[in-house]
């Protein structure tokens, strides 16, 4: 497989990631003034291009050259990380427009974070595709994306902008980690 091919992932994936991750602080700090369409929208956005970012960097262009190679269990931990901010932005995006959701589709989608992100860290980590600093960058937002999780759901008595804040700007490092070119990688 040639280099090109190879390292697509990390343009496609740690792109999507970065720009989510930059969407993502926008959407928080235009929260904070009065202009609340172009947060929602920008916070959709932004949700929908870090689920298709993690979604990138698990399966690559053909399958098996993202960044967890060719192991099933990291494309499935990736991928039900992805799915837990796809189902929270579908959730979002449903009650922001007045569509009647039920309970559990947040729920799930919180489930799925918890589980899925500490799982694609390691799976990311193990596989050894990724190298240096890089190797370990998507332990910080699933990290801090239990953190979110927890308090969407008001078991943490946080809120305010400082969580979305830091997962946005955790998100954005690890894409562009992701994204910079390293002599000796995959």
């Amino acid at each position: 497989m040639s280099d090109a091919v190879r390292t697509r992932w990390r343009t496609w994936g740690g792109g999507a990631l970065a720009a989510g991750g930059l969407l993502w602080l926008f959407a928080t700090f235009t929260g904070l003034t009065a202009i609340t369409v172009v947060a929602l929208i920008a916070s959709l956005l932004a949700i929908l291009a870090v689920g298709m970012g993690l979604l990138f960097v698990g399966y690559g262009t053909s399958g098996t050259d993202g960044a967890v190679g060719d192991s099933a269990f990291g494309r499935a931990a990736l991928s039900s990380f992805s799915a837990g901010y796809l189902l929270l932005g579908l959730s979002g995006g449903a009650s922001a427009f007045g569509v009647a959701i039920t309970e559990l589709l947040p729920l799930l989608a919180g489930l799925l974070i918890v589980v899925g992100g500490p799982l694609a860290a390691v799976a990311v980590f193990r596989a050894g595709v990724v190298t240096g600093i890089p190797r370990w960058l998507l332990f910080l937002p699933a990290g801090w994306g239990i953190l979110y999780a927890v308090s969407i759901f008001g078991l943490l008595p946080i809120g305010g902008v400082l969580l979305p804040a830091i997962l946005g700007a955790l998100f954005a490092v690890t894409g562009l980690g992701y994204t910079i070119p390293r002599p000796g990688t995959r």
